[in-house]
């Protein structure tokens, strides 16, 4: 009987040194699995155009009878962020190649020679805003004398409606 009672015991105690051997491990893989959770850090969409020192363009719309305003920033890395009353939100990032080419549109087409500022009650914007440049265009009063005005704004609009589409 004695022998069964020391078995018995001893097996008991090699499952005890098991278990704390398998609680070990899975206590050291939990926190294994935090510490790179937490290091793994995403890219922070922030944007300011007060402060930022990337090239942009500034794009939208606004007025109408609720007098919205829907207002864009693509900057020249490709990134585009949506204004929601005072805050700014990351939106999303398009191709280097297409951003170097609207970037390239704006003054290959001469925008930024154009002078308008003719807002309507319904008005639409483009702005081109570098370390040397700050260059607006507002219409909506009377009709375009430049069609290459709306025709990039309507590229960089259809960007935005392509990717809420893929979302």
């Amino acid at each position: 009987m004695k022998s069964s009672f020391k078995t018995s015991t001893k097996d008991s105690l090699i499952n005890n040194i098991q278990m704390n051997k398998i609680l070990s491990i899975i206590k050291i893989t939990s926190i294994l699995i935090v510490i790179l959770m937490s290091s793994c850090k995403t890219k922070k969409y922030s944007f300011d155009p007060e402060k930022t020192n990337k090239a942009f363009i500034t794009f939208g719309n606004g007025g109408g009878i609720t007098g919205a305003k829907k207002k864009y920033y693509f900057t020249n890395d490709g990134d585009i962020y949506f204004q929601e009353a005072d805050s700014i939100k990351f939106f999303t990032t398009i191709p280097e190649k297409t951003s170097t080419q609207i970037f390239g549109s704006y003054l290959k087409l001469g925008l930024d020679r154009n002078i308008l500022n003719e807002p309507g009650n319904r008005y639409y914007f483009l702005e081109l805003k570098t370390k040397d440049m700050n260059h607006a265009l507002k219409w909506g009063k009377n009709e375009l004398h430049n069609p290459n005005i709306e025709k990039l704004y309507n590229i960089l609009m259809n960007l935005v409606k392509q990717k809420t589409e893929n979302k």
